[in-house]
């Protein structure tokens, strides 16, 4: 890289015998930027199938156990998801920065 870099615009020219040997080395030895949406896309596929799995009422394991009120074909998340959690309405900024209510 520091090869080409010093050479100018004239790095990047395969004429160099440069940017040849930085495509054999670089090719093969980086993480695409497509590894990101692979697993993005890998994770939105297993929350599908557990989302699918709760609402058949299949038993949940691990972290997918927080989808066990979507069993229930009446739970309505925006509804009924803060009685559910018994969560409480935050009325003051002490309130909120309680490390207990959090």
């Amino acid at each position: 890289e520091d090869l080409r870099r010093s050479c100018g615009g004239h790095g990047f020219l395969m004429s160099s015998g440069i940017a040849p040997l930085e495509a054999d080395f670089k090719g093969p030895n980086t993480t695409a930027e497509g590894d990101f949406v692979l697993l993005s896309l890998q994770t939105a596929r297993f929350l599908l199938k557990s989302l699918e799995a709760a609402q058949k009422g299949e038993s949940l394991s691990g972290l997918t156990q927080c989808l066990e009120p979507l069993k229930d074909p009446g739970f309505n998340p925006a509804v009924s998801g803060r009685s559910y959690l018994n969560l409480r309405r935050a009325t003051s900024v002490e309130m909120f920065l309680d490390y207990d209510y959090l």
